[in-house]
């Protein structure tokens, strides 16, 4: 399997970084929870959020508006 089938094989969709999210966010409320476990609940919570912002951006640029005379434009 290619890099690329490989990485769109594991993509996440943003409904899973946003539950996944949730539940880091979850974990880390706990004052319990060790350091080291903090910091990497933490890396994993910052690469969701990225992955989410880079798949928004993405979706953003194909949303389309409908004109007046039915034709379709990019979104400014």
């Amino acid at each position: 399997m290619k890099k690329t089938e490989e990485k769109e094989a594991k993509k996440v969709s943003l409904e899973e970084n946003f539950a996944a999210i949730e539940e880091i966010l979850t974990k880390m409320e706990d004052a319990e929870l060790p350091l080291e476990e903090s910091f990497r609940l933490y890396e994993d919570g910052v690469k969701r959020l990225k992955e989410c912002s880079g798949e928004i951006d993405m979706i953003e640029k194909k949303v389309k508006l409908l004109s007046d005379d039915g034709s379709l434009e990019d979104m400014d």
